[in-house]
């Protein structure tokens, strides 16, 4: 792997990196210590990936919670701002507020 990263000037930012271990509900995780370089790896239970919040069950409980937040931030400015602004610039003030982060 080592290689690879040299190959590609690539390097790990060990402030941002962390891995997720995935497993059944009813299972117990196995616990693993990863480290790159004497760097080691966190674990973490959930992570944003494309957009998309997955945790280490893979149910959609977290993902459903922050988009259902941000819809309700979204309906609450449109409807305050119906009548006052053109239906097309609610449309787009929709958009921007509903873009994954």
């Amino acid at each position: 792997m080592r290689n690879w990263f040299q190959i590609n000037s690539l390097t790990l930012n060990f402030h941002k990196i962390h891995y997720i271990q995935f497993t059944a509900k009813s299972k117990p995780a196995v616990v693993a210590h990863i480290s790159y370089r004497d760097n080691p790896i966190d674990i973490t239970s959930c992570t944003k990936f494309l957009g998309l919040t997955l945790d280490s069950t893979l149910s959609w409980k977290t993902h459903t919670n922050q988009l259902s937040s941000k819809l309700n931030t979204a309906c609450y400015v449109i409807r305050s701002m119906k009548s006052v602004i053109y239906t097309r610039d609610l449309r787009t003030i929709y958009f921007l507020m509903c873009i994954p982060s």
